[in-house]
């Protein structure tokens, strides 16, 4: 006779818990693959290179530079350069350095760099990528504070566009990527203008650059990007960077070894504050100036000799504000002066300038549009009324006085 076993067979219901069982398990498993895709490490650093023009070859070098910096773990450092035709490669990228290495995340053909669309594109892809809990972002290119005069703001040769500050566009760039970051900084000429950071104070908490030209080799980056990940505080990290870029471009710097003596500027300015120094520069505006307060104030601007841009139309706010405070016969005017370099001091956590023309000049801060020549105040005066800064301030009305007919 054969025996048969019994064995124990397992419900149906059984199975279908297995079933959901695993399925479980395999959701949490995606989702920690995705958790860990997508921590925030401590800082991302993205730098936009509108480099299809004459610094193309400048570019490249800077790259070279950040792959010398030891980039750590925590930190990511993201690139998009477009090169133009000057490059061997001239077609635009972007990259992440590792371990000082060039990544290329992505090749993206031709590009116009001088559309304000492009750099917004890099930031909102650039901040929804790589999540941190710091962001910093470096704007690289030619620059010419808000003005297009024969310089201009990231100028893409091949297209003939560039950023047009005027007509809204660097707001417009900030505005629609919908995101704000904890460092701002410009690597161009002139960029530190009151103008140009009234456009876009509320999407960084500082803002570096210089008020004037920026020599060729621009920031120190091997010097400046470890600051970001060997100093804590937002602050310091700013003055720190600012104090290598400008000690690097004087005499024997790492940018300057032959000793050059350069004319070098740098500032960093501190958003939370900088309402307040427009609320100061509109008290002054709405003053209410005689004649005779109009023709003192605008000799007093005639012999300013320290000037920026290619226009030479733009002086710097510390150097005008306390050469009026200093020569106007109207007390009431001179108080409206020392409050707004009393804000000054607090709006700007460093200042640095260099130049031996002007040993004695008390400058480095921001500059501000004050043209004397009749000619360039018409040419200039109906896009300048487009801007932030004239509109909150009434700096606009107020220049006008100087050239009423």
């Amino acid at each position: 006779m054969i025996k048969f076993e019994r064995r124990e067979t397992l419900p149906l219901f059984w199975f279908g818990n297995m079933k959901k069982y695993l399925i479980f398990l395999f959701l949490i498993f995606i989702l920690s693959c995705s958790w860990k895709n997508t921590t925030p490490k401590d800082w991302t650093i993205l730098i936009y290179m509108a480099a299809d023009n004459s610094l193309s070859s400048a570019a490249v070098g800077d790259i070279a530079e950040m792959q010398e910096a030891n980039i750590p773990d925590n930190v990511n450092l993201i690139i998009q350069a477009d090169f133009g035709p000057y490059n061997e490669n001239p077609e635009a990228r972007r990259f992440k350095i590792e371990n000082n290495n060039l990544k290329t995340i992505k090749n993206l053909g031709e590009i116009d760099s001088g559309d304000y669309a492009e750099l917004s594109d890099f930031i909102s892809w650039g901040k929804e990528k790589y999540p941190a809990d710091r962001s910093a972002l470096i704007i690289w290119s030619h620059g010419n504070g808000w003005m297009a005069g024969y310089n201009k703001f990231c100028p893409d040769t091949q297209t003939g566009n560039f950023i047009n500050i005027t007509e809204g566009e660097l707001a417009s760039a900030f505005r629609d990527a919908n995101s704000d970051f904890d460092i701002l900084a410009f690597d161009a000429c002139n960029m530190l203008s009151i103008e140009v950071v009234a456009e876009i104070d509320e999407y960084s908490d500082f803002i570096l650059g210089s008020e004037r030209g920026v020599p060729q080799d621009g920031f120190p980056y091997d010097e400046i990007l470890p600051h970001f990940w060997n100093y804590s505080d937002t602050n310091i990290i700013s003055n720190v960077v600012i104090d290598s870029y400008v000690n690097s471009h004087m005499p024997y710097g790492s940018q300057n070894p032959h000793g050059d003596d350069y004319a070098v500027s740098g500032a960093v300015l501190c958003s939370a504050e900088f309402n307040q120094l427009q609320t100061k520069i509109s008290d002054f505006c709405n003053y209410n100036f005689s004649a005779s307060d109009i023709a003192e104030i605008f000799e007093i601007r005639d012999n300013i000799e320290l000037e920026f841009n290619d226009l030479h139309a733009d002086v710097d706010l510390e150097n005008l504000f306390s050469e009026i405070e200093k020569d106007v016969s109207n007390e009431d005017i001179s108080v409206l002066c020392q409050a707004i370099l009393d804000q000054i001091e607090l709006s700007f956590s460093v200042q640095y300038f260099h130049d031996g023309q002007y040993p004695n000049v008390s400058a480095g801060s921001a500059s501000i549009w004050f043209p004397e020549n009749p000619d360039t105040y018409k040419y200039l005066s109906a896009d300048y009324n487009n801007l932030s800064f004239p509109n909150t301030t009434n700096w606009g009305n107020f220049i006008s006085y100087f050239f009423a007919e």
